[in-house]
């Protein structure tokens, strides 16, 4: 989408001919494949792949584990102090950090180069 949105820009705003923009397409598609196989690999090494509901994605196992980053910010009124996460400990941050924010960022890039336009 981001992509989309650069080559949309240069070529409308900035008048690039399909010479220019197709000195830059490596990038146009090489940092999205990147991105996605970067964190999918990392999301797999992590063991952050698990059952969510009705398909496999970023999220804890047992559904009702109690992440690391609670247990220290409750320090004081937890008796815990090992997470029972068996896998995808801090599984919200991941999603997070890998889906949401990429995902708020492109929309909002989107919508700043249409406007531009």
């Amino acid at each position: 989408m981001v992509s989309l949105q650069i080559q949309y820009l240069l070529v409308i705003k900035y008048g690039w001919n399909e010479k220019k923009v197709k000195g830059i397409e490596i990038f146009l598609h090489g940092i999205p494949i990147a991105n996605g196989l970067g964190t999918a690999v990392a999301a797999l090494a992590l063991k952050m792949y698990n059952a969510a509901d009705w398909d496999c994605w970023i999220y804890s196992y047992p559904h009702d584990c109690t992440p690391t980053y609670v247990i220290r910010r409750e320090e004081d009124s937890s008796d815990m102090v090992v997470t029972n996460c068996t896998r995808g400990d801090s599984a919200e941050i991941f999603q997070w950090a890998f889906f949401f924010v990429p995902l708020w960022a492109a929309i909002a890039f989107c919508v700043f180069v249409m406007m531009s336009i």
